[in-house]
Order: structure tokens, then C-alpha cells, then sequence
């Protein structure tokens, strides 16, 4: 096969990986680092108030089906730091009477903003789909949510589990404005509660990140990756249901010693959100060293 005479050592080799880190279930390992700091405004709070979530979200594939599909785990575990005190913890399950009846409880209602740090809820995602790493991909299987958060104020305190998703088009082209030139699809996933803390609210909820990028290059994309969030139980009108965010970011490739990485910076802002808290900015800044498949 003829060879571009200008590409650098290794470019080939990181363009195959930039493809293959493109997919949510391609046959690549890839240990995702992620760190989303999100700004809350709101009808609720007196000032801006900051959320910072720290993912970490290893992608692991084993081949099936003599190497044609992928059978895709994501675990996601979160260490979370939220402006509330721990406390708060405490309101959970009360009802409104009681809380004015009791004058600790009330005082912990009137100044519920604070800060506590630690572990949150783990997600695990289990997707099964085709190996191929352009062209249209589909992809189905099972989330579900542990209560694993070692505060109240950091997590749901219930088990819950649903189905997910993919669907997406992964351009084989790039540099130009045609739609081969473009990443295109999103990820969905739906959960209910089925048991946990009785003294907290049972969950519907459904997360979808959603992606629209331009292969600037064989390994830089731009455009964004957010992800809707949905609350089905919220009263109110869609705003007060939908967490809808949109964005503008970088991701790209390089290397440290033998290992590639994909990296990447977006920000993003929500359009929709319920006006007691709402969601108002998020900075999402990721890197994901890829390592060897050993189940291959």
C-alpha cells in the first residue's frame, strides 16, 4: 500500500486507534479519566455553586462471536463533591410537617448549602454489538446503578437498573464538510429503581449522551459530546423534566512513551432545567490511555 512520505512515525497507528476510541464498543480498552465541574444557579440558591464529579470509567471489550461483535463493560465510578452538608442526608424522607416540628431539622432546611466530598453512586453499562469501526453502528444491553455513595447527599440511596442503547454513524473520512467527515450518534440509558433506602424516592430516570463531531484530522475531532439528563417523575413542564446541554470541544491523540491517549476539553451549557436548581454550565476535560485488548 502506498504511504503518505510527510505522515510521522506512528501516525497510521494512531489514526487506527483515534477510529476504534471513536466507537463506544469497538474491540480497543480504553481507561477513561474524566472530570465534569458543573455550575448550579437557581431560584434555590443564593450564589453560583459549584459540582465536581470525578469519573473513572475503564472500557473493556472481549470479542464474540469469532471476533464479528463486541461485548462491551463500562463500569463508572464517581468520587463527588457537592455544596450541600451531609446533614442534608438527614431531610431525606421527612415530610414537610415534621421537618417544621422539629427545630434541628428546620435548621439544617434553612442553610442546606455546605460542602461534602466522597464516594458516589457506581453505574455499570454492558453493551453487545458489531466490531466495526466506521459506517453505522448498533449496539444493545443492560445499565444498572449501585448505591454505593458513602453519604446520603451523594448519591440516590436505590438499586436500579434499565435498558440501553446505541446508534450512531462514524465518518471514514475526514477534513472535508461531508458526512463522512462526521461522527454522529448517541447513547441512551434508562433506569428504575426496584429497591433501596425506603426513606428515599423511587427513580425513573434516563440518561442520553448525544455526540455530533468533525474529523478535523485522522485523530482530532470537534464538535460535542454532552449528555441529557431526564427526570420522567419531575413535575412541571419539559424544563423542569430535561437537563438539555449543548457544547464546543477538542479531542486529539498523543502519545507518552509506547502509550496512546486520547484527551479532550468541552465546555458546555444547559438550555433546559428545573428553575428551583438548576444546571446552568458544565467544563467536561477527559484522558483515556489506550491499552493492549487481552481478552483478544
Amino acid at each position: 500500500m502506498a504511504q503518505n512520505p510527510d505522515a510521522k512515525p506512528g501516525q497510521a497507528d494512531l489514526a487506527t486507534l483515534a477510529k476504534k476510541a471513536n466507537n463506544p464498543i469497538s474491540d480497543a480498552w480504553l481507561l477513561i479519566t474524566q472530570n465534569d465541574l458543573t455550575f448550579l444557579e437557581g431560584d434555590a440558591v443564593d450564589d453560583t455553586e459549584v459540582l465536581n464529579s470525578f469519573k473513572f470509567q475503564p472500557v473493556i471489550s472481549a470479542p464474540m462471536f469469532g471476533g464479528d461483535w463486541n461485548f462491551v463493560v463500562r463500569p463508572v465510578l464517581q468520587f463527588n463533591s457537592v455544596p450541600l452538608d451531609d446533614d442534608v442526608g438527614q431531610l431525606f424522607g421527612v415530610s414537610p410537617n415534621d421537618i417544621v416540628a422539629n427545630p434541628s431539622l428546620s435548621e439544617i432546611a434553612a442553610a442546606p448549602f455546605g460542602r461534602t466530598t466522597g464516594l458516589g453512586d457506581t453505574v455499570l453499562l454492558t453493551l453487545l454489538g458489531p466490531n466495526t469501526d466506521d459506517g453505522w453502528i448498533y449496539a444493545g444491553g443492560i445499565s444498572q446503578i449501585f448505591p454505593t455513595a458513602s453519604e446520603d447527599v451523594l448519591g440516590q440511596g436505590k438499586w436500579q437498573i434499565g435498558p440501553a442503547a446505541l446508534l450512531a454513524r462514524l465518518g471514514s473520512d475526514y477534513g472535508k464538510f461531508n458526512l463522512d467527515s462526521f461522527n454522529i450518534g448517541a447513547l441512551a440509558q434508562q433506569w428504575w429503581s426496584y429497591a433501596g433506602d425506603d426513606d428515599r424516592d423511587g427513580t425513573n430516570q434516563a440518561d442520553i449522551q448525544y455526540f455530533l463531531n468533525w474529523k478535523a484530522n485522522p485523530t482530532a475531532l470537534i464538535g460535542m459530546t454532552p449528555n441529557i439528563s431526564i427526570n420522567w417523575d419531575a413535575g412541571g413542564s419539559f424544563d423542569d423534566k430535561v437537563a438539555l446541554p449543548v457544547g464546543l470541544g477538542y479531542i486529539d491523540m498523543f502519545r507518552i512513551g509506547k502509550v496512546p491517549i486520547r484527551w479532550g476539553v468541552e465546555g458546555q451549557y444547559y438550555l433546559t432545567g428545573p428553575d428551583e436548581i438548576r444546571r446552568e454550565a458544565n467544563l467536561k476535560v477527559f484522558i483515556a490511555p489506550i491499552i493492549p485488548n487481552l481478552l483478544k
